[in-house]
């Protein structure tokens, strides 16, 4: 690939046009165009430019890319694909793609017709997937919300069925936002379909958990009640915005933001969740983590019946997602055993 040392260029007012390798005869073959408008500075701009340059040669060489004025090359724009369009296209054996679009023919003005209605379009084409049964939600690429767990922006979102928490850049996440498609990827319509299908996701994990239904008992009474799809989503994003999830070292903490903060802490003698003292500096982690975390410490613990059974499941079970499995429906025995001992 031509060297990547980008200069002083403010990508952030250029186009940059990208061509890789075709082999001879051909030649170089154009690819992509990468507008630096769609990003909100410069700093950004060069990221996704260097990113772009990077992706493309793990799979296809770069012959050369050039950056060119907006204003003298703005037409140009019509013809070649979009970053976001090739790297759909991208795969495992290089790119699959009908190269520079050919310019058009100017079209024949059609005889006038009545009038027929036409069908709405989706405000975000392509964002909202459902992949091998997980719920996604994608970004345009560089464009992701900043998230606390990973420390820099989300490609995209996959719903967590266990907790109802969005996690960031997922396997099935990742998988729709680079456009990798197979026979077990669905996009949804639009943003009503996706909020749906979420909201039925939780309250179905709402009737289901015994702690998820304790923990939000004022979205499960929401549920009960019959409320929009979208007032429910909306009470989960407010929910789970004023905690948060950490480790400190080992030990896994929750910290409900309320004010002053508290800190939830295992005892390790009775696996009940109290309030503490945490020190330092905490690494953010998912409520998934820190459930499962709570779980490998409470197997330490002297019990019995269905929670000495569940662990001896857990033990035995080789295979970590049926695992996890095991260990999520422990903590629901737990919860169960602590309200009957109130």
């Amino acid at each position: 690939m031509k060297s990547l040392d980008l200069g002083p260029l403010d990508y952030h007012e250029r186009l940059t046009f990208v061509w890789i390798t075709g082999g001879a005869p051909a030649g170089p073959r154009a690819a992509f165009v990468i507008d630096g408008r769609a990003y909100a500075d410069a700093e950004q701009a060069r990221a996704a430019v260097r990113d772009a340059l990077e992706q493309t040669d793990l799979r296809a060489e770069v012959a050369d890319f050039r950056p060119a004025g907006i204003a003298a090359n703005e037409d140009e724009l019509a013809y070649w694909p979009s970053w976001a369009e090739f790297r759909r296209c991208l795969d495992v054996y290089g790119p699959v793609f009908p190269w520079r679009r050919p310019r058009p023919v100017p079209p024949v003005p059609p005889p006038a017709a009545a009038p027929v209605a036409v069908a709405p379009v989706s405000a975000a084409p392509d964002r909202y997937f459902e992949c091998w049964g997980e719920l996604v939600e994608i970004f345009p690429w560089g464009q992701g919300p900043e998230d606390p767990v990973l420390g820099r922006r989300a490609e995209g979102y996959g719903l967590n069925g266990y907790t109802g928490e969005f996690e960031a850049d997922t396997r099935r996440a990742r998988q729709c936002a680079h456009g990798v498609d197979d026979d077990d990827t669905w996009p949804l319509d639009d943003e009503d379909e996706f909020v749906d299908a979420v909201e039925k996701r939780r309250e179905r994990l709402l009737r289901t958990s015994f702690y998820q239904r304790h923990d939000k008992p004022e979205i499960f009474a929401a549920y009960e009640r019959g409320e929009p799809r979208r007032v429910t989503y909306e009470m989960w994003r407010e929910a789970q915005r004023r905690r948060a999830f950490y480790f400190y070292g080992t030990e896994p903490v929750r910290v409900d933001l309320t004010t002053p903060a508290t800190a939830w802490r295992l005892d390790a003698k009775t696996g009940r969740l109290v309030p503490g003292e945490v020190a330092g500096e905490g690494r953010r982690i998912t409520e998934h983590e820190w459930l499962l975390a709570i779980e490998e410490r409470r197997r330490a613990l002297d019990v019995d019946g269905a929670l000495a059974e569940a662990y001896a499941n857990a033990a035995a079970e080789p295979e970590k997602s049926f695992r996890n499995r095991i260990l999520t429906h422990a903590f629901d025995l737990w919860a169960e055993k602590f309200e009957a001992d109130r």
